[in-house]
């Protein structure tokens, strides 16, 4: 029914909803399983918080707050919550009123999620925690949760639960183009096996592209 190109986390995810709904999915990847942008990221599960300042899309960040916190309860041995302080000093361009509207946005557009809420911090309790911290026109702080996980593993989960539901998932197979019918449409993916140095072809009603920025 489905081929995707690229088993990074967008395309082992997607694998994996797609078995879960009955559908038969196949997945292929030039390389190794989430070897490239997906195992190559800060780690950080976050959930949007530089969205508010920089666009203001509340809608994202929500989202972003139940996926970081839902990934943290099912996943616990991959996902955990993290701490952050962040400090603020007078030249740092956010009016201190912004500092609070932020930070209580933040904490709303995760309500039902069971996030600890943020925490004020006064810059006595900055320079405690962060002793090295530049004191000089210091002003307060905050210290807010996000998370962190092994995305890699995370991937690799995914993955093998979609094949565990009927996905059939193979590394190391580069797609080198496309058939496509009279209608323009794409029927079938030509595909090289980069180890055995064969080539075939996939069909499928519906062809996603997963291959990332690479």
């Amino acid at each position: 029914d489905v081929v995707i190109v690229g088993a990074g986390i967008n395309g082992v995810a997607t694998a994996r909803e797609l078995a879960l709904r009955g559908l038969r999915v196949a997945v292929v990847e030039a390389g190794d399983f989430a070897g490239a942008t997906s195992n190559g990221s800060s780690k950080l599960l976050h959930g949007g918080l530089r969205y508010l300042e920089h666009i203001l899309d509340w809608f994202l960040v929500r989202e972003a707050q139940v996926e970081k916190n839902l990934q943290i309860m099912l996943a616990p041995h991959l996902c955990h919550a993290l701490p952050f302080l962040l400090p603020f000093w007078d030249d740092s361009g956010v009016a201190p009123w912004k500092r609070w509207a932020m930070m209580f946005i933040y904490q709303r557009l995760a309500w039902g999620t069971g996030q600890p809420s943020y925490k004020h911090l006064s810059t006595a309790q900055l320079q405690q925690q962060l002793p090295g911290i530049r004191q000089t026109g210091l002003s307060e702080g905050f210290e807010y949760m996000d998370g962190q996980m092994d995305d890699h593993r995370l991937a690799l989960e995914n993955l093998l639960d979609a094949r565990d539901h009927g996905a059939i998932a193979c590394s190391y197979v580069k797609v080198a183009g496309f058939v496509e019918n009279s209608a323009g449409r794409v029927i079938k993916a030509q595909v090289q096996d980069m180890l055995g140095e064969t080539s075939f072809e996939i069909s499928g009603k519906v062809f996603i592209n997963t291959a990332g920025p690479q």
